[in-house]
Parts: structure tokens; sequence; C-alpha cells
């Protein structure tokens, strides 16, 4: 049997409908910074998905796309709920951080490295005014570090919590 690493997506080849795709787009010249054929089909299918218009903007890897997603979300006085286990905690050397300098991540426990609407409603609740963090974003993967799956109602209740 072949071994697996899902440590990181970097651990793995491509697929091999997205290495087609990419062959497919290297075999013609193309405007750069988004404004391309790749970019705006890109750009149509996440309009559809998400029912509303879409920039899109590829990067590198996972860390930088986590890391500007984070800093287009929030603004730098806020905070970043998180599981103890996130990969955005333990993996990523404070990238946020760089991306949004003075945001903070706030690591929960929580069973299976998922969070609990008990476990974050406090932070909600707690105010030091204009002298402390205010929480922004609650930060979940959809598989956890520990391996474990949110169920769609235990998102719909961290949703309802935050």
């Amino acid at each position: 049997m072949k071994h697996r690493n899902f440590a990181s997506d970097n651990n793995a080849g491509m697929s091999p409908e997205a290495l087609r795709g990419l062959l497919e787009a290297n075999l013609h010249h193309a405007p750069a910074y988004g404004d391309d054929p790749t970019t705006e089909r890109a750009k149509r299918v996440l309009e559809i998905w998400f029912e509303r218009p879409c920039g899109v903007y590829f990067v590198a890897g996972g860390t930088s796309a986590n890391s500007l997603a984070i800093a287009a979300s929030i603004r730098n006085y806020q905070s970043v709920i998180c599981h103890e286990w996130a990969h955005i905690q333990n993996d990523e050397c404070h990238a946020p951080g760089f991306f949004l300098p003075g945001i903070q991540l706030r690591p929960l426990p929580g069973p299976n490295g998922q969070l609990q609407p008990e476990s974050i409603a406090p932070v909600f609740e707690q105010s030091h005014g204009v002298h402390g963090t205010l929480p922004g974003l609650v930060s979940i993967t959809q598989c956890t570090e520990g391996g474990t799956l949110y169920p769609l109602a235990a998102i719909e209740e961290l949703a309802d919590t935050a």
C-alpha cells in the first residue's frame, strides 16, 4: 500500500485535472496580474458558487492564502479565534501577523481539534474596551488538525454563537 502524508497539500503532486489545466494554460501567452482567460474563468465559476461577485487572486501556497484571507476579513486591532491545534496557530509561523500587523490569534481548546460554542462565547462577551483585542473572525477548517470533520449543524451553531 502506498503511504500518504496529509501534513500539507505541498506533500502531494497535483491532481491530474489540475495538472492538465496548468499545462493547457501554459500553451499560450496571456496578460499577467489577473487579466487573463484562466483568471476570468475562475472568477465566473466562483461567482456561480458563491452567488455574488468575487475577486480571484492566485497565490503560491496555503500559508499565503490563509494569511491574505484573514487580512482581508478583519482589522489590525482584531483577533482570530481558532482551535489550539489550528494550522494557522501552529504551522504558519505567525504569517497572518505579517500580512496584517497587530492582529492576534486566540487559540482555544476543544475536543478532537474542534471549537465548541461554549468555548468561543466568553471571548465575545469579554471586553476591555479600547484596551483589548476585539474578536473579528472565527477560523475553522472542515477537516481539523485532529482529523475530525465539523458537521453542518456544528458550523451553524458556531456561527450563531459568534
